[in-house]
């Protein structure tokens, strides 16, 4: 988790740095298409969250499976 929030800390510092045209920026996602890089921060983030929301979740399938 630490590791997380320190990536985290470094991505914002990066992020906070940029321009505001190149936010216009664009790239190409496999199954999206183009999108501009307020875009891909956005997917980055639900994405991640999906990722989270999957750990946790089996994190506390492992702990309720402990008490049985």
């Amino acid at each position: 988790m630490q590791d997380l929030l320190t990536t985290r800390k470094e991505m914002t510092a990066e992020i906070v740095s940029f321009k505001e045209t190149d936010f216009d920026k664009r790239g190409t996602h496999i199954v999206y298409g183009k999108m501009n890089l307020h875009q891909w921060l956005n997917f980055f983030l639900l994405h991640e969250a999906h990722h989270l929301f999957t750990i946790f979740k089996l994190a506390a399938e492992l702990k309720q499976a402990d008490r049985t």
